[in-house]
């Protein structure tokens, strides 16, 4: 979320492990998706149901979002799911 808020989009549609069907038009569309969520403060991350929930304001108000990561090669860590609930 941080590189959400700091404008690195690039980066953080990087960061989605992206392993099954990851094409130029999804990835067009989370970088779309990232950039109207307008994240500007985080305001919480804790353990949830096996995730990570995620509060935030921005510039549509408050959000949360549930991410799953995935541990790749090595130390390596990438999202494995973002979702509205747990």
């Amino acid at each position: 979320m941080n590189l959400i808020k700091e404008g690195n989009i690039p980066e953080a549609v990087n960061l989605l492990d992206g392993s099954q069907n990851f094409n130029d038009t999804i990835r067009q569309a989370w970088t779309t998706q990232f950039k109207n969520w307008g994240v500007e403060k985080i305001t919480r991350i804790v353990p949830d149901a096996g995730k990570f929930r995620v509060d935030w304001t921005g510039k549509n108000g408050s959000d949360t979002k549930w991410i799953s990561v995935i541990k790749k090669e090595g130390q390596l860590w990438k999202i494995g799911e973002i979702a509205t609930g747990p």
